[in-house]
């Protein structure tokens, strides 16, 4: 986690980059999906389906990377509630953010490979 705080700006980004869309169709890694599909992003009606797709693409075009939360134990219209309120953020609190949102995602990762996974 230190390592990925104090990386230079355009290694961060290049993580933030490498993300996947939430709710996008798209190839996923087996983790990716299985956290997308735990969360109902797999499963989307057209409407929200519609609504990711505009604020993927509003999100990115404000910070150049897609929206990244931790989707383990939300619903739909928790994640797309979060992404619209982020928008809001400056491009240094939102990076922050996501960044602290991909160590998450990796912590749960790693307990749920360890056996662990029960405790989150």
């Amino acid at each position: 986690a230190d390592a990925v705080r104090s990386a230079p700006l355009q290694r961060q980004l290049a993580l933030l980059r490498a993300h996947p869309e939430l709710g996008a169709r798209q190839r996923l890694t087996a983790a990716s999906a299985a956290e997308q599909r735990g969360a109902g992003l797999d499963r989307l009606d057209d409407a929200r389906q519609a609504a990711f797709e505009e604020g993927n693409r509003a999100y990115r075009a404000r910070f150049g990377f897609p929206f990244i939360i931790a989707v383990k134990g939300r619903q739909p219209a928790e994640v797309l509630q979060a992404l619209r309120a982020r928008l809001g953020r400056s491009a240094a609190e939102e990076r922050a953010a996501a960044i602290e949102e991909v160590l998450t995602i990796a912590g749960l990762r790693l307990d749920e490979r360890l056996g662990e996974g029960d405790r989150a």
